[in-house]
């Protein structure tokens, strides 16, 4: 298992069409080759009192092994889908977890 989690912080003056190219581009990374599968979301109302939930959105992303996260990394569309929607947030964070 190897999951790469990550959390965005959008920029809160966003236009429509900026905030509609980001949420293409999160499409778009859920259907390359190497996910096995996707969530995406925002921080839930519920849980544990200690969970973080200042980030706006997050994708959770199955890539099944390291092998897998290295050829979701070395995708070119990837590199494509980064750049159109890189500009999008304030801060970003990746915890990728392997078990």
């Amino acid at each position: 298992m190897f999951l790469h989690n990550v959390l965005y912080w959008l920029k809160p003056d966003l236009s429509a069409e900026q905030r509609k190219l980001f949420f293409q581009g999160i499409e778009d990374l859920k259907r390359l080759k190497s996910v096995r599968a996707a969530w995406f979301g925002t921080p839930a109302t519920g849980g544990e009192a200690i969970a973080e939930r200042d980030y706006t959105h997050a994708i959770v992303l199955d890539l099944g092994d390291a092998a897998g996260h290295d050829a979701f990394q070395a995708d070119p569309e990837h590199d494509v889908i980064r750049k159109r929607i890189g500009g999008s947030w304030d801060k970003i964070l990746i915890y990728d977890v392997e078990g």
